[in-house]
């Protein structure tokens, strides 16, 4: 058990250290593509944000490059890796499931948050119960997904990282984008085709300040 935890551990800490390095490359690749937009200052704005993000994400990561595990492989009993996937009593160990976003403000601002995106971020037909699991932390598969108002990929992915920056659901050391693609689907029931991942990385850039000052007094407004 003590072997499948570390090995676990290790795989999901170089799975997140990629995920930072892609990053990176991806920001100095496209780095003169940013200053040299029509709009520079928008342009530099944009690149400047996503450096302070990606330094606050290696601030997260340092523990992780020093961690060292201590794994110890008994020998003497052959046994150990048939039973790699089964807990102390032999049953199989079961696997963690997903689950929808953590509401960490004041729950009382969830309602509200409904009544303001109806209509505006979200269909009509969305009930403020399937609402209020997308941030209950709920089993995915417990869950109606939210039918966003547009096709528009990167102007759920500002909502979602607002809500985050502002403190109001939880924030993971990188972002789940297989999370909000199982919350949030297009108008039509679809799931997003879009690579989040990439979206990030010019995310005001593309994203017009129209709708980012809408979602900005969205959120501020509960």
């Amino acid at each position: 058990m003590e072997f499948e935890r570390d090995f676990t551990k290790v795989k999901k800490q170089a799975e997140e250290i990629e995920n930072l390095a892609e990053r990176i490359v991806f920001l100095m690749k496209y780095r003169k593509d940013w200053l040299d937009l029509p709009n520079c200052n928008r342009g530099r704005s944009s690149y400047n944000l996503e450096l302070e993000r990606i330094s606050r994400e290696i601030s997260y990561t340092e523990d992780l490059i020093k961690y060292k595990p201590q794994v110890t492989i008994e020998t003497s009993k052959p046994e150990l890796s048939s039973n790699l996937h089964k807990k102390d009593g032999g049953q199989p160990l079961k696997k963690i499931k997903r689950v929808s976003y953590n509401w960490i403000g004041n729950h009382s601002d969830i309602p509200k948050l409904y009544r303001a995106m109806l209509t505006r971020f979200i269909l009509q037909e969305t009930t403020e119960t399937q609402f209020r699991a997308i941030f209950r932390e709920e089993p995915i598969e417990n869950t109606t997904p939210v039918k966003w108002h547009e096709d528009n990929a990167s102007e759920l992915l500002y909502f979602i990282i607002s809500l985050q920056e502002k403190r109001k659901i939880r924030q993971s050391q990188q972002q789940d984008y297989k999370k909000l693609k199982a919350c949030f689907v297009k108008p039509d029931g679809t799931v997003f085709s879009s690579e989040f991942k990439s979206l990030r990385i010019n995310l005001e850039t593309n994203l017009s300040m129209d709708k980012q000052k809408a979602i900005n007094e969205l959120i501020t407004s509960i």
